[in-house]
């Protein structure tokens, strides 16, 4: 069982193409830990140079982590053509920050607005249990503001807190607002 495999003239295709793949590749795919299609495209672009790149991935992605890997790693090599500058922009010591680092890389925008976000949430200076919470990935302006408390003197405390915080900010920025005031360009 191979995930992805086409009938027809497409899996004839892929069944001559996985004789050329590398060894890497082909064990991913026949270990169903990668699509034939997301491998198919990679070896078509990348072929043997594509190596470098599937040694270094840290061990236990999952199959979606691992076929959006190499989706990423096609469209950001479709842009640049340098699989070292890749590489040099890529954190492989973990499976997180290799995840996230290609997520980075891939989304630079994505990443500049959301750390701009997070910041402005860090800013606030918000008292310990008091929580932000909002959609990732910005496409919702909801925001919840959740308040840990043990009693009733400790909500007003930290309502006063809060409060405090929001009016030192009351000079700067606003991000959370409006996606408007969120993704205006600089």
């Amino acid at each position: 069982k191979i995930t992805g495999w086409q009938q027809n003239k497409k899996g004839e295709d892929y069944f001559f193409s996985i004789s050329n793949f590398s060894e890497i590749l082909r064990n991913l795919v026949l270990n169903e830990r990668l699509n034939i299609n997301e491998a198919f495209n990679f070896n078509r672009i990348l072929g043997e140079k594509g190596d470098t790149f599937l040694q270094k991935i840290p061990c236990g992605l999952t199959f979606s982590e691992m076929n959006k890997t190499i989706q990423y790693f096609i469209e950001i090599y479709n842009k640049t053509k340098d699989i070292n500058k890749i590489m040099l922009n890529l954190d492989f010591s973990t499976k997180d920050l290799f995840l996230q680092s290609i997520v980075n890389f891939r989304y630079p925008k994505y990443c500049y607005y959301k750390n701009k976000f997070e910041n402005y949430i860090k800013d606030l200076n918000l008292p310990k249990g008091v929580i932000v919470n909002y959609d990732k990935n910005f496409e919702i302006e909801n925001y919840q503001l959740i308040i840990n408390f043990e009693n009733r003197e400790k909500l007003l405390e930290k309502i006063k807190l809060i409060l405090d915080s929001l009016n030192k900010q009351i000079d700067k920025e606003v991000l959370f607002i409006s996606n408007k005031n969120l993704f205006n360009e600089e």
